[in-house]
């Protein structure tokens, strides 16, 4: 799969979901976050990262596109290779059917319960380990 493939693949389920394209990146907007999703090229290879983000609106009432690693709270998206836990995209590698159900996987896990339950029940429930929390964003949701 060359990049071009990956990334409208990826996109595509993206716009499924809610998500629409705006300068480089994937956003989706509630009255109290915006999620970005982006992608980032690995200096090692044909691989990708497929990084995101929760910006609370809150605390940032001017920023209309954040990027990824300047959210609030932020990670990276995953999936398991023969049973190993991969945060990168060897493209060469995929089969279409393969990136649509890891992605798919990924909003279900990682974006639909915030726009559930909100930010701060997603992460006192799941205690995710590949994200990281600004401080500011852990003391306006009340977490450790």
């Amino acid at each position: 799969m060359n990049k071009t493939e990956f990334k409208k693949i990826v996109g595509n389920k993206l716009k499924e979901n809610g998500f629409s394209f705006e300068q480089k990146a994937y956003y989706l907007r509630t009255d109290t976050i915006i999620i970005c999703v982006e992608f980032q090229k690995s200096n090692y290879g044909n691989t990708y990262f497929i990084n995101y983000g929760f910006l609370l609106v809150k605390l940032n009432p001017t920023i209309k596109h954040p990027k990824t690693n300047t959210s609030d709270v932020f990670g990276r998206f995953t999936f398991y290779d023969k049973g190993v836990l991969n945060k990168e995209y060897q493209i060469d590698f995929l089969e279409k059917k393969e990136v649509i159900e890891c992605i798919q996987i990924n909003i279900g896990n990682n974006i639909k319960p915030v726009l559930e339950k909100g930010l701060a029940t997603y992460l006192e429930t799941t205690k995710p380990s590949n994200l990281f929390v600004k401080l500011v964003a852990r003391q306006y949701l009340g977490i450790e």
